[in-house]
């Protein structure tokens, strides 16, 4: 099994591809995306982020800051909507 990590910046990687997040500002959790998001590789998963990053009261808003991403398919676009899909059913 993959090592994974998680740390207390906020980190879940898994052989290359990764996510750590902290707090923009009080109303904002920033996830960093980075390294090999490919369908033929092992990512970290929406739910798993969604349940270890830090529940912030007064959070109203997720961004996304994909720099790091060396190479990216549909597994990054599935990710995020999924990232969108839960943000939309608690609003």
């Amino acid at each position: 099994m993959p090592d994974k990590k998680n740390t207390a910046g906020g980190l879940l990687a898994d052989e290359g591809a990764a996510v750590r997040w902290d707090q923009a500002d009080p109303a904002t959790l920033r996830l960093h995306v980075s390294g090999r998001w490919k369908i033929d590789g092992t990512t970290p998963a929406a739910d798993e982020v969604l349940h270890q990053a830090p529940s912030l009261p007064g959070m109203t808003r997720i961004t996304v800051d994909a720099q790091q991403v060396s190479a990216w398919d549909s597994t990054l676009i599935t990710f995020l909507l999924k990232l969108q899909t839960h943000c939309s059913s608690r609003s």
